[in-house]
């Protein structure tokens, strides 16, 4: 805006800020922005999450699972009369573990990964207890798919039932989104490589981005190999209490970014 009011001329490119919700979680705000025809196919999309100085390509999938086992509710001193859901789940996360771990490995993206990031059963120490449920995070690379992740935990479900009579399992999938692979033809990455040299004097690295963005969700949707990261501070500190970013880089990334948009809207 600055170079418009000072040289009196219009941008050659259009230029837009999208502020969205909900990108930890179900990414709604993103979704609301794409069937709004706001980002599609064509345009270039850049974000500023956290990226250690680095331009950020690619992504693993996420895939969420909530599992449900259920059991049988008995004295703790008569087990045998109950089915112990807790102990069920044990397996079911055990099997799960292994699984994933031994999935092939991306030349990028490196190897698939599980956490268990929420498990609640049983209510008394004395009690079998009847119910568990277990909230999954599955992160995946090609060529593993949602359709693999889904026969692991039906495997694992397999195997929970026979090594604890008596329970029942049941799955759900909470959440879906394919991985980004790395295109090398984009030329958005050509032009933020050019301008991060240039700007800060220093070589661009490339890299991927090991969590799943709003600009992950506008490639995976719309087909778009021009969608990106690069931003100040770390993700090692996100979501930890100190979580910070130093003033430093978020002067190095706005003298990018201004560096960038001037050159693209032919303002330079």
């Amino acid at each position: 805006m600055d170079a418009m009011e000072h040289t009196g001329t219009q941008p050659e490119r259009g230029f837009s800020l999208i502020c969205t919700v909900d990108e930890e979680a179900n990414m709604r705000g993103v979704e609301a922005a794409i069937d709004a025809g706001w980002v599609g196919t064509d345009e270039w999309v850049l974000d500023t999450e956290p990226t250690d100085n680095q331009i950020q390509v690619a992504h693993k999938g996420r895939t969420w699972f909530e599992l449900d086992i259920k059991g049988v509710t008995a004295h703790a001193s008569q087990p045998w009369e109950g089915a112990d859901a807790v102990a069920a789940t044990a397996e079911a996360i055990s099997h799960i573990r292994r699984s994933i771990e031994a999935l092939p490995h991306h030349a990028e993206l490196g190897a698939s990964t599980v956490t268990f990031g929420m498990v609640q059963g049983g209510y008394q120490p004395y009690v079998v207890p009847d119910a568990c449920t277990t909230w999954i995070d599955m992160r995946l690379v090609p060529p593993a798919t949602t359709a693999k992740a889904e026969m692991v935990v039906q495997q694992a479900i397999e195997r929970a039932q026979q090594e604890v009579p008596g329970i029942q399992g049941t799955y759900r999938i909470t959440g879906d989104r394919p991985p980004i692979e790395r295109d090398p033809g984009s030329p958005l990455l050509a032009a933020l490589s050019k301008t991060v040299e240039q700007t800060t004097g220093a070589p661009a690295r490339v890299s991927y981005f090991t969590g799943y963005t709003d600009t992950a969700v506008i490639a995976g949707t719309c087909s778009n190999h021009n969608c990106m990261s690069y931003g100040p501070g770390s993700l090692a500190l996100a979501h930890k209490p100190n979580e910070c970013v130093p003033r430093d880089d978020i002067q190095r990334v706005e003298a990018v970014l201004t560096d960038l948009l001037l050159s693209l809207s032919g303002l330079a």
